[in-house]
């Protein structure tokens, strides 16, 4: 996993989406596709980042080392993760 550089400020980020618990912060676009840090929402402790694996042909979130969810936070994860997904489906024409 690759830290977030230093220079990015947190507060300044554009909030795509949160819950109870996390906050879905939009990170500067290097690339086509997005990159999104997850964070806890009390504290902007950073939780992980959700970015597009190739491989996969699909979003994927990538934890960071010692964070822990329980099912709340697996079904946001996923909720948010499929709603990227659908998005992404959306602009390419693929939805019917």
């Amino acid at each position: 996993m690759t830290p977030l550089h230093p220079s990015i400020d947190l507060h300044r980020l554009p909030i795509v989406n949160q819950t109870g618990f996390m906050l879905f912060l939009e990170l500067p676009r290097t690339g086509v596709t997005r990159r999104i840090v997850v964070t806890t929402k009390d504290y902007l402790e950073v939780l992980g980042i959700v970015k597009w694996q190739s491989g996969w042909r699909r979003y994927v979130f990538h934890p960071e080392p010692d964070t822990f969810y329980d099912e709340i936070c697996h079904e946001d994860l996923r909720n948010f993760l499929h709603g990227l997904m659908f998005e992404r489906k959306a602009m390419r024409g693929k939805i019917q």
